[in-house]
């Protein structure tokens, strides 16, 4: 069965047809009007959309059909669309023109739910499809890479002198002018390469103004998560500056779990060949002499106080994190998927002394063979040997994530090499010397793995010696509403979207979260962009959200407690002094023998007892009742209380 949302501006009809639809256990949601039912559709809660002709003034039948296939992501909603009256051919064809998938008369009426069954079933499948498809791609991008990476591997060895020495001369410049740009595209900080290249006064201004017209802000922007190389675009004629062709590379690093930064390195190629700046995106890292102001940078944002949240878990996370900075050791961190472990391996590395670089390996993306390869090196042609992740790590750190993705042979080796301190390449005799700092991440429960047999449990003891647990996003509630308001700064502006409603972050701090910070930031994300301006309420969350808070109660009812009239009574002991106690004085949120057993009574005066409470302060009424603003408005509303 599947999630119906019906249109129909009968109320009679609307009765019927929910009640119809719900003995064939069909989850119903109900619009009276055209324009209400495009905003249901909207929040995308429905499988199937069932329209009536008849919806009265307002938006026809037609429009709203027209609309549904128009918007993107809905267009693929069935929309069966249905009457109660005699149509004419030429309305059935309107209709089929706006794009409906079926058009029920009156006559075919009472097998209606044979129609919507076999609609769902076939949305069903496509969605399957869907599914599958995604699974696939990615698969396919999977071994895309590890392809490619064998290309490379073969073009390193077929032009690693000339490779070598493009890489040498390179490793004696820098980036010919360096932005600081954060998440709305405004730079913050720039050089004077930088104000040389672009001219003008960069600070404060954005990216589509400094450069229109040649797509560098939205590749800045798109670079959310990973590095972005190799964009070339060129600088129009401007009183302060000539024409330039300028190549663009970003690193984005995040504040915390809040706002992020992005480091643009620009490079003027009237200076430098085009194959050198195709020669340095193809190195496994930047030569330490160009980074010198981007290491800086990742120092001030990478520190123990970015980890996000006031609750102890939080509180205690941070010192633990911030001592193990300052040790060589190898570290473990463990934790949920989405709570957050790379964000803390970066500021391990830059929080500490290590001189070298950051490197990370995912170790469930590559091949046993692709991994031995990546991690320990190999012989290359003529005399230069091709180095892993290992050697290119000397001095700075090798961050392995999911490390228990690791086959036993690998674990073996890299054991052996944390014991030794050596490393030897295959196809080379001589061992090298490698001093780094092994970080590893997984969300696995490494004792047990070990203790099956299921990872070395040398490494396991080595990587174990020091642990930094990640708690569940579920286990520090207080840290979700600065988290929602920090990814609120993010992704609000662009869409005109400024707060959260306070009904939208209580539901919010009731939920699971099962995908942690990942998923409460691509939530607030999603929400953003359904909300399109203004405050984001409960239909703008994400589906599991919606789900949860139709389970939450709307209200939390305290009843008030009955005055009692204090009349002792004296047991005639003379001498004895009865005292009674004063009567209370009557309030009208209180509730009484006499009054009837009607839920809408105690409804309504609970909220006068709120209000009375707060001293009509309905904001703070709405908080101590736990509801949102306009759902308190709502109830007042309706009980007429002013």
């Amino acid at each position: 069965m599947g999630s119906i949302l019906l249109i129909d501006g009968d109320p009679g009809e609307r009765l019927v047809l929910r009640s119809r639809l719900t003995e064939f256990g069909h989850d119903v949601l109900v619009a009276e009007s055209g324009a209400r039912g495009l905003v249901e559709a909207r929040a995308g809660s429905a499988d199937l959309v069932l329209l009536s002709t008849d919806l009265g003034g307002g938006v026809d039948g037609a429009e709203v059909c027209r609309r549904l296939k128009a918007a993107p992501g809905l267009n693929r909603m069935p929309v069966v669309v249905y009457s109660h009256t005699p149509v004419s051919n030429e309305g059935a064809e309107r209709m089929y023109d706006c794009g409906c998938d079926a058009f029920v008369t009156r006559q075919q009426l009472p097998y209606l739910d044979r129609v919507l069954e076999v609609h769902l079933r076939v949305k069903a499948q496509g969605d399957d499809l869907s599914g599958q498809n995604r699974m696939l791609e990615v698969e396919n991008r999977r071994l895309e890479q590890e392809r490619q990476l064998a290309v490379d591997r073969e073009a390193t060895s077929a032009s690693v002198d000339s490779k070598a020495q493009v890489t040498r001369e390179l490793a004696a410049g820098r980036p010919d002018g360096i932005l600081v740009v954060d998440g709305e595209g405004i730079v913050r900080e720039c050089d004077r390469g930088a104000t040389e290249l672009l001219g003008g006064r960069l600070h404060g201004t954005s990216l589509g103004k400094i450069a229109p017209g040649c797509g560098l802000e939205a590749f800045v922007r798109d670079a959310r998560t990973s590095p972005r190389e190799g964009f070339r675009f060129e600088t129009s004629v401007r009183r302060d500056r000539s024409q330039r062709s300028l190549m663009a590379s970003v690193m984005p690093v995040t504040a915390g779990e809040g706002q992020p930064l992005r480091i643009v390195l620009l490079l003027d190629l009237g200076k430098r060949r085009v194959a050198q700046g195709f020669a340095l995106a193809g190195e496994p890292r930047i030569p330490r002499q160009q980074l010198g102001a981007l290491i800086e940078a990742a120092r001030m944002i990478y520190v123990p106080e970015a980890i996000t949240g006031t609750s102890p878990a939080t509180c205690e996370l941070r010192e633990q994190v911030a001592r193990a900075a300052e040790l060589p050791s190898p570290a473990l961190i463990t934790g949920e998927s989405g709570a957050g472990k790379e964000f803390v391996a970066r500021i391990l590395h830059y929080a500490g002394q290590r001189t070298g670089s950051f490197l990370q390996l995912c170790c469930a993306a590559l091949s046993e063979e692709s991994l031995d390869a990546e991690l320990f090196g190999a012989a290359g042609a003529g005399s230069l040997d091709r180095p892993g992740l290992l050697a290119l790590a000397q001095d700075g750190t090798l961050f392995l994530s999911e490390v228990t993705d690791l086959p036993l042979t690998i674990q073996a080796r890299l054991e052996e090499v944390l014991e030794s301190g050596n490393l030897q390449r295959k196809g080379v005799r001589k061992k090298e010397r490698v001093e780094l700092r092994i970080v590893a991440s997984t969300s696995r429960d490494l004792d047990a793995l070990a203790a099956a047999g299921e990872f070395d449990a040398g490494l396991a003891a080595r990587l174990g010696a020091r642990r930094l647990a990640i708690p569940p996003l579920r286990e520090r509630v207080v840290d979700i509403g600065t988290l929602a308001q920090a990814f609120l700064s993010r992704f609000g502006p662009g869409n005109g979207v400024h707060a959260l409603s306070e009904e939208a972050l209580w539901v919010m701090e009731n939920y699971a979260w099962p995908g942690n910070v990942a998923e409460l930031e691509d939530c607030v994300e999603q929400a953003c962009a359904r909300a399109g301006a203004g405050v984001v309420e409960v239909e703008h969350l994400t589906r599991p959200l919606r789900d949860r808070a139709a389970e939450l109660p709307a209200t939390a009812v305290i009843p008030a407690q009955r005055p009692r009239q204090a009349a002792a009574q004296s047991a005639q002991v003379p001498g004895t002094h009865v005292v009674t106690a004063p009567a209370l004085e009557h309030q009208a949120w209180m509730i009484t023998e006499e009054d009837p057993i009607s839920l809408d009574l105690y409804e309504k005066k609970v909220l006068l007892r709120a209000l009375d409470s707060t001293d009509g302060d309905k904001l703070a009424a709405a908080r101590l009742l736990q509801v949102g603003k306009s759902t308190l408005y709502r109830k007042l509303k309706k009980f007429g209380i002013s």
